[in-house]
């Protein structure tokens, strides 16, 4: 194959020093071999540093950066774009892998489809540390070869908002967690993608660095607005690796879960006005989620009283109070009649105490994380 297109394929490095060579060696080792490798090290504390500047060494096509301070995934993916020089972007993880014909068959499609599309899609496993797969199923984000304008954008929010509908599918118990919510996040990723650098720099697009959770969701609906066409590639490409002591399991505070919100707000604003209504509905479940879910992390993380202070921030935001008023409760599971109808006539206290007490006696309603 003609290598005559460059990817720039942007890491973002934390405390992986037990995984961050089976990484690079992945992205090293790609049969398609025009490529600009940006580890960017966020100011890590362990060896990851240390370990990406021995492979710059190696290999001509490592460029490393050294944050001066801890910035998170989003500031690290936008300080790696604003140094590359390719065509197309590829987001990593530094604890994951990429199978080595990735490239090459991304490469591919693009050469395949001419002038229509200018975005790849890709499918993923989930492994453990050893390396043994732990998914078989990969959920089906784009049901065609190829996708153009303007049918990205509905495909786009059907796929990655949780809807009311799809909470109340959940809270009906007609639908499963993973079902309605939990693979529409694992949708939500820009290491599913390869991106045009061109897209991308006209329209000044990057990660709000003001979130430590969903900055992919609002990239990508910047993103995959302004894309003349999307290319699935069949098959798993990536290998996500589940760890026990990842980054997402750990807490986010109310503050940057609020940004989340204005976040997804400033997305609505984003589109085209015809659309606005409809992805503001998209939203709403998502943000019924969101309080629920700061409710579970300050009970686990937080004493009593810090924790409901907090909880109370997320709950009484006009967006998310909005959202839950339009919640029907017909239809839903008496457990979560009962939680949400606390959530949705403001006895935040009652609410918060019984999720405080299910957490110190080791009682779960869902797995919301």
């Amino acid at each position: 194959m003609k290598e005559d297109i460059r990817i720039s394929v942007i890491i973002p490095v934390y405390h992986v020093e037990d995984y961050i060579e089976k990484c690079i060696q992945s992205v090293c080792g790609q049969t398609y071999k025009n490529l600009e490798i940006i580890l960017v090290d966020d100011h890590s504390k362990d060896r990851s540093g240390d370990i990406c500047d021995d492979y710059a060494k190696r290999d001509s096509r490592i460029k490393v950066i050294h944050q001066p301070a801890n910035g998170g995934p989003a500031l690290a993916r936008n300080t790696g774009m604003a140094q590359a020089i390719g065509e197309y972007y590829l987001f990593i993880d530094g604890d994951d892998r990429i199978d080595e014909t990735l490239c090459e068959r991304a490469i591919g499609a693009l050469r395949g489809n001419g002038k229509d599309a200018d975005t790849v899609h890709w499918g993923y496993c989930c492994v453990d540390e050893e390396g043994k797969m732990l998914t078989e199923e990969d959920p089906v984000l784009y049901p065609k070869e190829k996708i153009l304008q303007p049918e990205i954008f509905d495909q786009f929010i059907n796929a990655f908002t949780v809807s009311l509908d799809d909470l109340q599918n959940w809270l009906s118990g007609s639908e499963s967690y993973y079902e309605a919510i939990h693979k529409k996040k694992q949708m939500a990723t820009v290491w599913r993608y390869l991106f045009s650098a061109k897209v991308i720099r006209e329209n000044h697009i990057s990660f709000p660095q003001q979130v430590d959770r969903g900055e992919d969701i609002v990239f990508l609906l910047y993103y995959l607005q302004k894309s003349r066409g999307i290319v699935n590639l069949p098959g798993k490409y990536y290998y996500y690796l589940q760890r026990s002591d990842s980054l997402m399991k750990k807490g986010s505070t109310v503050q940057k879960q609020i940004n989340l919100i204005e976040a997804m707000e400033e997305t609505v604003r984003f589109t085209p006005k015809e659309k606005q209504e409809e992805l503001r509905r998209k939203w709403q479940g998502q943000r019924i989620l969101v309080v629920m879910n700061t409710a579970r992390r300050q009970a686990a993380d937080n004493p009593f009283w810090k924790g409901y202070r907090e909880f109370c921030k997320s709950a009484g935001h006009p967006v998310n109070k909005a959202a839950v008023k339009k919640l029907s409760l017909r239809g839903i599971t008496i457990k979560y009649k009962v939680a949400i109808g606390m959530i949705k006539y403001h006895l935040y206290f009652l609410f918060y105490f019984c999720i405080y007490g299910m957490k110190k006696f080791h009682i779960d309603m869902a797995p919301m994380e």
